[in-house]
């Protein structure tokens, strides 16, 4: 289940909340390499429902950490808030895409 929160991007998320400076290279470095294990994990015939709650419990790992970073200051904490909301939109897609894939109406994905 912790196959999505064993990445690079809830590494700096993690880092991020303790250190003042990561880079957007490093963010979008990371983002990419989760968004290709998210994509892996969409479309793998591999026990689907374990798929699914991996999905599940990554989001709401992620919304934990939006929830954390919200208490802190927003100005420096932008450029995480910006990958988080892009991470979780992600996971929200690939959510819907997961939970319909015998219905063929995952034509968009």
């Amino acid at each position: 289940m912790r196959r999505l929160i064993n990445t690079k991007l809830f590494k700096l998320l993690e880092q991020s909340e303790n250190e003042s400076e990561t880079g957007d290279l490093h963010f979008r470095l990371a983002y990419d390499e989760f968004v290709n294990r998210v994509s892996d994990l969409c479309t793998s015939r591999e026990n689907p429902m374990a798929n699914l709650f991996t999905l599940a419990y990554t989001r709401l790992e992620l919304k934990s950490h939006q929830c954390r970073l919200s208490t802190q200051g927003a100005e420096k904490n932008a450029l995480i808030a910006d990958w988080l909301n892009k991470s979780l939109s992600m996971l929200d897609y690939a959510l819907q895409w997961v939970d319909k894939p015998a219905s063929g109406e995952n034509k968009e994905f």
